[in-house]
């Protein structure tokens, strides 16, 4: 059998493993790891020599919230750039439906609130436009209209995982702008859960209760600690 054709071949690297780090060199073909060990060098692949540095596999970070403060598109072209920069090949973006359509508002109110089915194909649009890495979608779920629609998010988009703020409280101006504009009750959680359930779907729980947050923020402002551990113990 003639040995594997790769088209690069990483060489003096310790590669992270399931069993430890391991001092070996790393075959990649089509974009995919093909074999760890001591490798032929094809004539026309590509030699990089990792110097002894560690080599990871692709990482993927699961929570990130792009379209908050500029328009979607914008921070996915920024912030997927950023991400393969520091390693990261997939991205997992927990958005909203206020934030995913075009034009970009500053400040939502509830009528911005609309159906994910209304905002996921220009969101894809633009992530094959602009992003540098593989981006995945989490939705958060705001309305009854959300909750129900979770079956067909799934089966009609490839959404598998859904987040609930559980905590309710009034929207702010921060809230607003960061495109959450209205209280999501319990209620709507339930029906969400459900769904999500049924679909073998995964649910993602903001469990911050910023009721319960602001009281011990105020216990801390007292107690004249100002440090990262305060903000901890505070949050």
């Amino acid at each position: 059998m003639p040995p594997p054709v790769f088209d690069t071949v990483i060489v003096n690297g310790r590669l992270v493993t399931p069993a430890g780090l391991v001092g070996a060199e790393l075959g990649i073909r089509a974009g995919k790891i093909a074999a760890i060990g001591q490798l032929p060098h094809p004539p026309g692949a590509t030699i990089l020599d990792a110097q002894g540095h560690t080599v990871l596999p692709g990482l993927v970070d699961p929570h990130t919230h792009p379209g908050n403060y500029r328009s979607f598109e914008e921070e996915i072209a920024s912030e997927t750039l950023s991400a393969a920069a520091g390693g990261v090949t997939t991205l997992i973006g927990t958005v909203k439906s206020t934030r995913l359509g075009s034009p970009y508002k500053p400040y939502t109110d509830s009528d911005d609130v609309v159906s994910y089915h209304k905002v996921f194909p220009p969101a894809v649009a633009a992530i094959q436009r602009s992003a540098s890495v593989d981006v995945a979608l989490t939705p958060i779920i705001m309305s009854d209209e959300h909750a129900r629609e979770i079956p067909e998010y799934r089966r009609e988009h490839g959404i598998t995982s859904f987040k609930f703020f559980v905590v309710g409280h009034a929207p702010t101006p921060w809230s607003r702008r960061i495109g959450m504009p209205v209280v999501v009750d319990e209620g709507t959680i339930f029906l969400g859960l459900r769904q999500v359930a049924a679909v073998g779907g995964l649910a993602m729980i903001h469990a911050e209760n910023r009721q319960a947050g602001r009281i011990l923020h105020e216990d801390l402002k007292a107690s004249g600690r100002g440090d990262l551990a305060a903000w901890e113990a505070g949050s």
